[in-house]
């Protein structure tokens, strides 16, 4: 993958999922956001610890994917099912592994969702994506290696 599939990439992942977490922002039960904060909360205990990429990477394209279900659109989580998608993610926590990331950067992104405010939600789901993006983009181009 180069760095413009790359960036391509994250623009599709940013409108797919900010869209999605508008609808989850309104539509989510409390179950289902408690459940989501459980996800966030384990993942980022995962992040903060240093856990290898592969025990993160499955949970972050879990907690991705819950988000986009939640917004009742099977158009979206069929998109973003897709394999290009989903592989980004998960090489997402290996090009990242070892950057400075946001402590608690999931746990704030559920309760951007739990205020029910759909453009806090979109705008906390915007910013993650761009983080993400801007990480492994800059670990691309400090290691010279293309994915």
């Amino acid at each position: 993958m180069t760095t413009e599939t790359l960036r391509g990439q994250h623009i599709l992942r940013t409108a797919i999922e900010c869209e999605a977490v508008r609808h989850c922002a309104r539509l989510a039960s409390g179950d289902q956001l408690d459940h989501l904060t459980e996800l966030a909360e384990e993942l980022d205990r995962r992040i903060d610890s240093d856990a290898a990429p592969a025990d993160i990477h499955g949970l972050d394209s879990e907690f991705h994917l819950r988000i986009v279900e939640l917004s009742r659109a099977s158009s979206l989580v069929e998109v973003l099912k897709s394999n290009q998608l989903i592989r980004m993610l998960a090489d997402g926590s290996v090009l990242a592994h070892n950057q400075e990331k946001p402590a608690l950067q999931h746990v704030q992104l559920v309760e951007a969702i739990r205020s029910r405010d759909p453009e806090q939600a979109e705008q906390a789901m915007r910013e993650h994506c761009f983080r993400s993006m801007q990480l492994q983009l800059s670990q691309i181009a400090m290691s010279g290696v293309e994915m």
